[in-house]
């Protein structure tokens, strides 16, 4: 007892002890939650703390049961504090919510030293202990595509994202303007035309959006 009360002062001594053990039933999952790009903490993401429906715990299990949720303050922090009132052996999980603004990166991306993941995009929480986990996300952007359509012909212009698509079937009205789509830095950006003409091929080509911190990124898109 003595012992383990001397470990339990040092661990509370000890900025970087963050294994600690707690006797009295409590379990904490925290960490903090920071934009991949730029390094700078994320205010406003969602994180959930969730429980699994099988007392075995092992990758593939379900857990999909919202136990409690959270938001990150303005240092990108979150924390879960709670103790198992059932007394079951269920295991207790928490996932980085994909927000309006961000997207987190698979887990495998994350630097959490020997934190397990279960259920694929899921950390295991370690009850009765002080868990930390840190999530990276990428921030979407605004893309400003500016539409040059210099070769008559064209019946349909698709510019497009993973996460959005704009259709044009009426290139001539639109042959001088700009669009805004939504994408991640880094991301391809996809444009297809068709045209009138059989004997004129379609084009398709792509652009990278830059890896910028920028919030609204331009592109030139002529043809």
């Amino acid at each position: 007892m003595r012992k383990l009360l001397f470990l339990l002062l040092a661990c509370l001594g000890a900025a970087a002890c963050d294994d600690i053990i707690f006797t009295d039933g409590r379990t904490i999952a925290q960490g903090y939650v920071t934009d991949s790009l730029t390094g700078q903490p994320v205010p406003g993401a969602k994180v959930e703390l969730f429980t699994c429906s099988s007392d075995l715990i092992a990758f593939g299990d379900r857990c999909r049961t919202i136990l409690d949720s959270a938001v990150t303050d303005g240092n990108g922090y979150y924390r879960f504090r709670f103790r198992d009132q059932r007394r079951t052996n269920f295991g207790v999980k928490m996932v980085a919510y994909v927000g309006n603004n961000c997207i987190p990166l698979p887990l495998y991306h994350q630097s959490n030293p020997g934190a397990e993941i279960v259920d694929e995009e899921l950390y295991l929480v370690r009850e009765g202990r002080k868990n930390q986990f840190n999530f990276l996300v990428k921030r979407f952007k605004t893309v400003q595509a500016d539409l040059r359509i210099n070769t008559p012909g064209y019946t349909r212009v698709i510019v497009g994202t993973f996460y959005q698509k704009l259709i044009f079937d009426d290139p001539a009205a639109v042959h001088n303007t700009s669009v805004y789509l939504k994408a991640l830095p880094q991301e391809t950006l996809n444009v297809r035309g068709t045209m009138i003409a059989t004997d004129k091929p379609e084009i398709e080509f792509q652009k990278t959006v830059p890896p910028d911190g920028a919030d609204t990124t331009r592109i030139e898109l002529s043809f």
